[in-house]
């Protein structure tokens, strides 16, 4: 082969492998997949929510997605844990079957004859949940709602129940409160101290620095806090010993392909637990409260 043919056949080769090869931009539109999604969330709770694990709890994911394949789609989860699948029937109406008409009256147990033991103890029933049919269902611990966009940004996570932020404790702190509303500001910051609450009672330095940023950081990038806002009931006895019910947050995060977003966040004020995370509105100029 000459020199000239080997340079032809050269710049030919090196033109298609530049043309066959996408572009930095192209890397950056690939559309975020369902399968990304689901191991996304999975991570997300693990790490959010380490008490349920160990507890061979069940998932039940629903998942929403454009049809057709191809068209940029932003996926949506809904993900519940409990005792088993969520839409699992335990038990219904009569036998395990829902009926069409009326349930037939049944004799009394004395027409029915004597019963023998049974020599097995029945088995404790875990919490389960009724709705309205009389269909009873596994009790479902922790209920929560992902929305991402196309590219793979989280763009709303929210705790659909918020029951699973009591802290672990036998002392219910809200009910204590209910049950003796005229009870003075130190006994409230003892009974606090009792509850199991994760910050001292009205401590907003420590409930800031506290919070779980760097867990934060490993699904939205190099997180700062841009500002707090802590939130209460006015005229409340916990508002007169200087505490609060939850705090709102602006953080700044990065995009995968590197743009800067703004989210804003809501933290239990109990224990500082993520309760909702959202992607700000571009179009909002508001800027962040100082």
């Amino acid at each position: 082969m000459s020199l000239r043919h080997f340079r032809t056949w050269y710049f030919l080769l090196f033109a298609a492998v530049f043309l066959l090869c996408p572009s930095r931009d192209t890397a950056q539109q690939k559309v975020f997949s369902l399968d990304e999604a689901v191991r996304y969330q999975r991570d997300f709770l693990r790490d959010f929510h380490p008490e349920l694990s160990g507890k061979r709890y069940w998932r039940t994911i629903e998942i929403a997605s454009r049809y057709d394949s191809g068209v940029p789609s932003r996926i949506q989860l809904r993900v519940d844990i409990g005792e088993r699948p969520k839409y699992e029937i335990m038990r219904c109406c009569l036998g395990g079957v829902m009926l069409p008409g009326p349930v037939p009256n049944l004799p009394p147990d004395e027409f029915l004859g004597p019963f023998p033991p049974n020599p097995n103890p029945p088995l404790v029933a875990r919490e389960m949940e009724e709705d309205s049919d009389g269909a009873t269902y596994p009790r479902q611990y922790l209920s929560v709602f992902f929305h991402f966009t196309h590219q793979g940004d989280l763009f709303a996570y929210f705790e659909l129940d918020q029951r699973f932020h009591q802290p672990p404790s036998h002392v219910d702190f809200d009910l204590e409160l209910m049950k003796h509303p005229e009870m003075p500001v130190e006994a409230i910051r003892a009974l606090y101290r009792q509850s199991g609450a994760k910050f001292p009672l009205g401590d907003k330095e420590s409930f800031k620095n506290g919070l779980p940023l760097k867990n934060l950081e490993q699904y939205l990038g190099k997180v700062t806090l841009l500002s707090a806002e802590f939130h209460y009931m006015q005229g409340t006895s916990l508002a007169e010993a200087g505490g609060f019910d939850s705090c709102s947050v602006v953080l700044k995060a990065t995009s995968r392909s590197g743009k800067p977003l703004l989210y804003d966040a809501i933290f239990d004020g109990r224990l500082g637990t993520l309760l909702s995370l959202e992607l700000r509105d571009e179009t909002k100029k508001s800027a962040p409260k100082p």
